[in-house]
């Protein structure tokens, strides 16, 4: 979970179904790199309680090196998120 990324985004091509070609795109990441988009589809997961949960709009980024999802997209599709965080020095 980010809160500075802009999109959902993936590495992982069979979580994405209903998806559309994108062969203009890319990202600008953490590492000051930009990795081109190569599709945009929606992802459904499960949480630990059971539910079932869909984001749509998910970036395909093959050169990604982890999942990202926005915690700003998930705030402007009015979705509810509760992050206990734990700091370690």
């Amino acid at each position: 979970m980010d809160y500075g990324c802009s999109f959902h985004m993936t590495l992982n091509r069979l979580w994405l179904q209903d998806f559309i070609e994108f062969e203009e795109g890319s990202v600008l990441v953490g590492d000051n790199k930009s990795y081109k988009i190569i599709i945009i589809g929606t992802i459904m997961f499960h949480l630990h309680d059971g539910t079932q949960r869909v984001l749509k709009k998910v970036r395909f980024v093959p050169s990604l090196k982890c999942n990202l999802i926005s915690l700003g997209e998930l705030e402007k599709n009015e979705y509810v998120f509760d992050l206990k965080v734990r700091w370690e020095c």
